[in-house]
């Protein structure tokens, strides 16, 4: 049976669902399930090492690892996501990063250059 016959057999039976069902087609190569605990115990392990452990490609993990919404800072796999007080930090780090560009025109502004 052609891909296109499977796909149309659900909406001849009127199952127009959105939602994921199990499906024929080849299973993935690793298991996001699989992968959480590892990178939560060691999150300084590279793609490499990922991929020589579970027996797969470094491009398969880094495609999983994203999914799972990490990304790699610092050597480490962390969350995407910012805290509320790292965004707080980064406004006070520009804050004074542009009052101290400010002061420096100013002066030099004052001083004739």
């Amino acid at each position: 049976m052609d891909a296109y016959r499977r796909s149309s057999i659900g909406e001849a039976e009127g199952d127009l669902s959105l939602y994921d069902k199990a499906r024929i087609g080849r299973r993935e190569a690793l298991d996001d399930e699989a992968l959480q605990p590892v990178i939560e115990e060691d999150s300084s392990k590279t793609c490499g090492e990922l991929a020589r452990q579970f027996n797969i490609s470094s491009k398969t993990v880094r495609l999983h690892l994203h999914r799972l919404g990490k990304s790699n800072r610092l050597s480490k796999w962390v969350p995407y996501t910012l805290l509320e007080v790292h965004k707080q930090q980064r406004v006070a780090g520009s804050s004074f990063i542009v009052a101290c560009f400010l002061a420096t025109v100013a002066h030099s502004y004052s001083i004739g250059c």
